[in-house]
């Protein structure tokens, strides 16, 4: 009788996040939810149920934030962040360990907390630079609205123009509307 030694070799399945949907970009006071799938590489349409997943939110390398979940039936994570953090940019780190057949994975991301006002200044430099003859009203209603935002600290406004930018009527200007 001869007997040799057997070899076995496992190969774990690749695994990926599938973070669309993730919000990267929160304003300052706001509670953040984090989300992220956990998919095969090989079939993206199929999530990978019981997965444990730590989503880390560190800032000059040190932990601000850290949660776990477990994935769904569909592969879905979701935890929502502290809305005490401050202001800053951060690193989120999303990641799982491996899973019967299924390989660890890591994704990071930046993630920001701004203050509104920033907020709405980001979005006014955005929208000129990709439309720069469509939106100077649409950008003077926003400037307009961070103004109320710095001047009243965040409080009721006076002139309008935010009411009309979160009732979803950023280009008529408070004054067009007396």
């Amino acid at each position: 009788m001869t007997t040799s030694p057997l070899k076995v070799e496992v190969v774990l399945r690749s695994t990926r996040f599938d973070l669309a949907g993730l919000d990267v970009l929160a304003p300052a006071g706001s509670t953040a939810t984090f989300t992220a799938t956990l998919v095969p590489e090989d079939d993206a349409s199929a999530g990978v149920m019981g997965a444990t997943v730590t989503f880390t939110l560190t800032q000059d390398d040190v932990v601000a934030f850290t949660a776990i979940a477990t994935t769904d039936a569909s592969g879905l994570a979701t935890v929502t962040a502290l809305s005490s953090l401050p202001p800053g940019t951060y690193e989120l780190t999303i990641q799982t360990q491996r899973l019967g057949q299924f390989a660890p994975a890591t994704s990071t991301v930046p993630f920001v907390i701004r203050l509104p006002a920033q907020l709405i200044q980001d979005v006014a430099d955005q929208l000129t630079a990709m439309l720069p003859g469509v939106t100077p009203t649409v950008r003077s209603t926003l400037l307009s609205a961070r103004d109320e935002l710095i001047g009243n600290n965040g409080g009721a406004s006076t002139s309008g123009a935010l009411d009309a930018l979160l009732a979803g009527d950023p280009v008529a200007t408070p004054a067009a509307r007396r």
